[in-house]
């Protein structure tokens, strides 16, 4: 807590050597490796961990983090389902599972992941927008705007707003993308100035071609 990360790493690994059987001891010790930028030895600590209790949810899941850092999405993925099959209805591990794989190109069955998630979850506005950026990314605009309607019903956001704008505009109704455009540019509250200037300049190019 007080971010002295040398000395508690130091300190777990003196643990680990007095109390080589000890989960607790190693997978601490890879979390702290994980916050200290070290995936590598993170990884280690959780195979550590696992072998020693197998169901351990929480190092599979910072396995996956480590992995994911190091490039190796596949290997990732591996380690995600594992957590999940310990814990099957876990949200997190679901949509984390379901990034990975749209990541990695298999958009169809993180779609799949995403409508079930919705439906276990209805009033969960972000899976919603997850679930809209993926049909995006096919090309199933219609599909991807009504998740985003479905989204923006629960709670309307900044990014919600943007993201069927850039749907809109993407299905060929300007109008539309007009229309949420200036409600993204109404309140773009916790927006980066970089974002909101685009959004101006897109609104006065989408403007100006309505009016030709």
């Amino acid at each position: 807590r007080m971010k002295e990360f040398d000395e508690a790493i130091a300190t777990l690994r003196l643990g680990t050597e007095r109390m080589p059987d000890s989960a607790v001891l190693h997978v601490r010790l890879g979390h702290t490796y994980l916050v200290t930028g070290r995936p590598a030895e993170a990884l280690a600590s959780m195979d550590r961990t696992i072998a020693l209790e197998p169901r351990n949810v929480d190092a599979y899941t910072a396995a996956a983090s480590a992995l994911d850092a190091l490039g190796r999405k596949a290997e990732a993925r591996d380690y995600l389902e594992k957590a999940i099959a310990v814990e099957p209805e876990n949200k997190f591990l679901r949509t984390s599972l379901a990034m990975n794989l749209a990541s990695t190109g298999d958009i169809g069955r993180a779609i799949e992941i995403y409508k079930a998630l919705v439906a276990d979850f209805p009033a969960d506005h972000v899976l919603r927008q997850h679930l809209g950026v993926a049909y995006g990314v096919t090309g199933d605009y219609a599909n991807a705007i009504a998740s985003f309607k479905q989204a923006i019903a629960l709670t309307p956001t900044p990014t919600a707003y943007l993201n069927i704008a850039v749907a809109s505009k993407r299905a060929g109704d300007i109008a539309e993308a007009v229309r949420y455009l200036r409600l993204y540019l109404a309140d773009p509250k916790g927006e980066s100035p970089v974002s909101i200037k685009a959004a101006e300049a897109e609104l006065q190019r989408l403007e100006s071609s309505l009016k030709k």
